[in-house]
Formats: C-alpha cells, sequence, structure tokens
C-alpha cells in the first residue's frame, strides 16, 4: 500500500465567521476548514466542531453553513491551504524499520 502524505499550512485563528470572511474574500479560494468551539449546552473546553473541505471556500463559511452557525462561544475558525503532496513510502519504510 502506498501512503500519501500532505502538508496543509493552517491560517488563523480567526475570531468567528465574518473575520473569517474577510480574509476569504482577499486571498482564499479552496481548501479546508476548521470550526472550534463550544455548541449551545456544551461544558469544558472548546473543542473541534467541524472539518470541511471546499473548492468555494467563500460559499462554505458563512451563518448558513449546517455546522458553523452552532458554535455559539469561542468560535474559531482556521483556513488552510495544501502546501505539498507527495509520497511517503521512503519515508515510511525507514520509519517502520527504526520502531520494528
Amino acid at each position: 500500500m502506498n501512503h500519501i502524505a500532505i502538508v496543509i499550512d493552517w491560517f488563523g485563528p480567526y475570531r468567528g465567521l465574518e473575520e473569517a470572511r474577510a480574509a476569504l474574500k482577499k486571498d482564499y479560494e479552496d481548501g479546508l476548514y476548521v470550526g472550534i468551539g463550544k455548541v449551545k449546552h456544551q461544558k469544558g473546553r472548546a473543542r473541534i466542531q467541524y472539518v470541511g473541505i471546499s473548492k468555494e471556500l467563500l460559499s462554505r463559511v458563512c451563518n448558513a453553513h449546517h455546522k458553523l452557525n452552532q458554535i455559539t462561544r469561542d468560535q474559531h475558525i482556521w483556513l488552510g491551504e495544501v502546501a505539498s503532496v507527495g509520497s511517503c513510502q521512503e519515508r515510511c519504510r525507514i520509519s517502520k524499520q527504526r520502531f520494528l
């Protein structure tokens, strides 16, 4: 089995959807997004509520999103771009030899 390594450059945190959308309008088209925070009645620490990928981030990161709009407190949005893609076949082989 061949393994694929993907490096993501993450940008943020943006404090809410409006701040994230302002950044999206300036620089992003496709990529990943992560919504972190607390939903209604959640206690304890903020946590990852949703991870998504889109070809049109601006149309996905909005108040109409089915999960992002449920994050009511401590909302942080991270935006990600694929930095590089490659095979980790050689590195994985070396790692297996070291730990086995």
